[in-house]
């Protein structure tokens, strides 16, 4: 269910949740007061305008995302699932046996997936927010596994091509952001390695994109990090508990934006 509302902000915002019950209002959501959810500005609901909103959930990975005419707006994780026995209905809910709250405004050019979808997901590089004029880069272009993944100079090469899939993996090269030897703690490096399994068989190349910034390894529960904010050329990433610091803010710019 995608939803305006003000929660705790003060600020109304749009927001994706996933019912945790056939029963009651019980829902994970991507309102920051909802644990581990993340919001950005472009969530902010704009009245009197046409507004694109794509609602994504992948059961591998538990990552539920909200995407704003295109934008990445908010992201949160839902796992403890439910079968729904209802039907589809666009513009209100049913409660108490009753439909109840009506959307008050427009719905038009309703689609859905079988499968989770991140809009827009093409290549280009990923930018650090400490220096933006460093980039996310496999060290040498190297499709050897192992190669580290690095700070370095943004140049538009190829070793700084990045693409999100909607499986939870970051594709370069034709292989994977990855964490060494499937680690999971806080310095565990991070590098380039021939992608395989999926999210359940892998956790170590799930890297998701969420609303502040952050790049999430489920898996470990950390965030992928520019170790101590240092963006000298060479700078190995690592996973580091999250913390919403700029060394764990990263930018995607894709080529066609």
């Amino acid at each position: 269910m995608i939803w305006p509302g003000t929660f705790q902000s003060g600020v109304t915002t749009w927001t994706f949740g996933m019912s945790t019950s056939d029963s009651g209002w019980s829902y994970d959501h991507t309102n920051p007061v909802n644990g581990s959810a993340r919001q950005n500005s472009a969530a902010r609901v704009q009245l009197g305008v046409w507004t694109k909103l794509t609602a994504s959930y992948d059961a591998t990975t538990g990552q539920m995302a909200l995407y704003v005419n295109g934008a990445l707006a908010a992201t949160g994780m839902h796992t403890t699932t439910m079968a729904p026995t209802g039907k589809l209905v666009i513009g209100r809910y049913f409660n108490a046996g009753q439909p109840n709250n009506p959307f008050k405004g427009g719905i038009a050019d309703v689609a859905v997936y079988q499968g989770a979808t991140v809009p827009g997901s093409t290549p280009g590089p990923l930018t650090s927010n400490v220096n933006t004029a460093k980039c996310v880069d496999d060290n040498g272009a190297s499709t050897t596994p192992g190669s580290k993944v690095q700070m370095w100079d943004c140049n538009g090469g190829t070793a700084q091509q990045w693409t999100f899939n909607p499986n939870g993996q970051a594709n370069l090269l034709g292989g994977c952001l990855d964490a060494t030897n499937s680690g999971t703690g806080n310095g565990t490096p991070i590098q380039w390695y021939t992608c395989w399994g999926d999210a359940k068989s892998n956790p170590a190349q799930q890297f998701i994109p969420r609303a502040d910034g952050s790049i999430y390894n489920p898996g470990s529960g950390r965030c992928l990090a520019d170790p101590a904010s240092v963006t000298t050329n060479g700078t190995q990433l690592i996973l580091w508990d999250c913390n919403g610091g700029p060394e764990q803010n990263w930018t995607l710019k894709p080529n066609n934006a």
